[in-house]
C-alpha cells in the first residue's frame, strides 16, 4: 500500500509539482506553485532567418535549471546559459535562451519552465510579430551582358546597377551574393577602381569588397543612396550553357530616422558593412534582377596557332616610359595600355 502511495507521489511530483514529505511513515503533500518569470527579449524585432536570445530573470538562492519545451511548432530552442547578477532588480540570475522563429507572422513564444531547489518559476506565453524581407519599390537592382554568346575563356563583362531612394544613413548589412561566385567552373575578376576617389563607394558582393561608381545627383545631395554601378569580369572554363538564375540584393533598413553609420571614407567602409543594431527595430527589404543564359562554344582548332596566350583581348598593346632618361638607381615608370 505504501509502495503504491509513494509511486502516485512521485507521478504528481512530475505532472502537477506537487513535493511529497515523509514524517515517520506518514505521507502529507505541499504544492508548490510555480512563480512567474520576468522575460525580455535582446532583439528589438525578430526575423524568421536570424537567431535571437530571450532574456528570463529569477531571484534565485542556487543556479537555476533551465528547462525548454520538447517540441513547438512556431519556434526552435538551441542552447541557453545562466548567468550570476550583482545589484540588479530583476534577479539574482539570469537565463539567456537562444531561439529562431519557424516562419514569420504572429506567433506564440511559449512558456519556459525554470527549476532551482524546490522553486519552479514560468514565463507567461506572448505573442511577438515575426518579420521578412519585402520587395521595396524603392530600391531597383540589374544585371547586364554586352553579349551572351561566347568562346571558352573569354571574358565577359557584367554591369551591375542598383538604384534606391533610401536614406544612406540608415541602410546596413548589404547582402548580394551571386550564384556563379560559387560555380568552380567560372572564373572571376574584379576590376580595379579608375573613377575620382569621391566618386568611389564601397560594395560587400559575394564576400568581396567591390569598389562601386556612385556619382553626385540631386538623391545623393538630398542624403539619399541615389545610384551605384561597378563591373565583374566573368571567365566560362567549360563550354556548355549556363543559367544565371535571378540574383536577390537584400539589405536591412533602420526605421530609426536619424540613424547614421560610421565616418570612415566611403569606399573603404560604409553602413552597407555594418550589422544591424538589433536593440532598435529595423526592417529586411529585397529587390532581384532577372537571370541571365550564355552559350558557351568550345575554341575553334582550326586557325589557332599553338603559342595562342588564351588573351581574346585587348587587341593591341602600348608601352611606355617615363622619364625617357635617367641615371642608374633611379626609379622609372612603365605603363601598360
Amino acid at each position: 500500500m505504501r509502495g503504491l502511495i509513494g509511486r502516485l507521489g512521485h507521478v504528481a511530483w512530475q505532472r502537477w509539482g506537487f513535493a511529497a514529505l515523509f514524517f515517520g511513515g506518514g505521507i502529507s503533500f505541499a504544492q508548490t506553485e510555480p512563480e512567474e518569470a520576468r522575460l525580455e527579449f535582446k532583439e528589438a524585432c525578430w526575423f524568421d532567418d536570424e537567431l535571437s536570445t530571450a532574456l528570463i530573470f529569477v531571484d534565485a538562492i542556487e543556479q537555476p535549471v533551465v528547462i525548454l519545451p520538447d517540441f513547438d511548432a512556431e519556434f526552435r530552442f538551441f542552447s541557453w546559459t545562466v548567468e550570476t547578477l550583482q545589484n540588479d532588480e530583476r534577479g539574482s540570475y539570469v537565463a539567456l535562451v537562444e531561439f529562431m522563429p519557424k516562419r514569420s507572422g504572429v506567433r506564440n513564444f511559449p512558456s519556459i519552465r525554470l527549476d532551482s531547489d524546490d522553486r519552479v518559476w514560468v514565463t507567461r506565453p506572448r505573442q511577438i510579430v515575426v518579420g521578412t524581407a519585402y520587395a521595396s519599390p524603392e530600391m531597383s537592382f540589374q544585371v547586364h551582358a554586352p553579349k551572351t554568346s561566347v568562346y571558352q575563356g573569354e571574358p565577359i563583362r557584367l554591369d551591375f546597377s542598383w538604384e534606391c531612394r533610401l536614406p544612406l544613413g540608415q541602410l546596413r548589412d548589404f547582402r548580394l551574393y551571386p550564384e556563379f561566385f560559387n560555380n568552380a567552373s567560372i572564373s572571376i575578376v574584379v576590376p580595379r577602381s579608375v573613377v575620382a576617389e569621391e566618386e568611389q563607394f564601397g560594395i560587400p558582393v559575394g564576400g568581396r569588397r567591390v569598389i562601386a561608381h556612385r556619382r553626385p545627383t540631386p538623391l545623393t545631395e538630398a542624403g539619399q543612396m541615389g545610384g551605384a554601378r561597378f563591373s565583374i569580369f566573368i571567365r566560362f572554363e567549360e563550354p556548355g550553357v549556363y543559367e544565371l538564375p535571378a540574383t536577390r540584393l537584400l539589405c536591412t533598413r533602420m526605421l530609426n530616422p536619424n540613424s547614421q553609420s560610421n565616418q570612415y571614407a566611403a569606399y573603404f567602409n560604409n553602413g552597407l558593412f555594418e550589422a544591424p543594431d538589433r536593440s532598435i527595430p529595423y526592417e529586411k527589404i529585397e529587390t532581384h534582377c532577372e537571370s541571365l543564359r550564355f552559350e558557351v562554344a568550345p575554341l575553334p582548332q582550326k586557325g589557332r596557332e599553338e603559342s595562342f596566350s588564351g588573351l581574346f583581348a585587348p587587341e593591341g598593346i602600348e608601352v611606355t616610359t617615363s622619364p625617357r632618361e635617367l641615371q642608374v638607381g633611379q626609379l622609372m615608370e612603365v605603363r601598360i595600355d
